[in-house]
């Protein structure tokens, strides 16, 4: 929140450096979009009887998609990976992830933190009776 205060402070700062209120007003904007994202993001995870549902949801859109229970296989845990590519000098990491194979293709869901997305992984795998 912080930046946002600094942003809105450097817009209205008479100084012929634009390029300074650019920056800042780009790093407010990013700054902005992540903390709507952290507190409106949601993902739910449903296991029925004859399928494991995924909904995703930011705000009041959602996204459902659902997989038959007999057709997942192999599920794991796969190790997180890093952004490099959005920002070359920062260590961005995207947390570890829960995949399946579906039908020929990789399925990945359940981005967590190590310790938690082994307890999803093993309520899944008791839930799904894959050991």
């Amino acid at each position: 929140m912080l930046i946002v205060l600094i942003t809105i402070g450097a817009l209205f700062v008479e100084t012929k450096a634009t390029d300074v209120r650019i920056i800042w007003l780009g790093v407010g904007v990013v700054s902005l979009v992540v903390a709507f994202w952290q507190a409106l993001y949601r993902e739910r995870l449903l296991v029925d009887p004859r399928r494991l549902v995924r909904i995703r949801g930011l705000g009041p859109l959602r996204l459902r998609r659902e997989y038959e229970r007999a057709a997942i296989e192999d599920l794991r845990l796969e190790e997180g990976h890093t952004l490099s590519w959005v920002v070359p000098f920062a260590n961005l990491r995207i947390p570890g992830q829960l995949a399946f194979q579906y039908g020929g293709r990789k399925i990945h869901i359940v981005d967590a933190d190590r310790d938690e997305a082994e307890r999803v992984l093993e309520a899944l795998r008791a839930e799904l009776g894959q050991a």
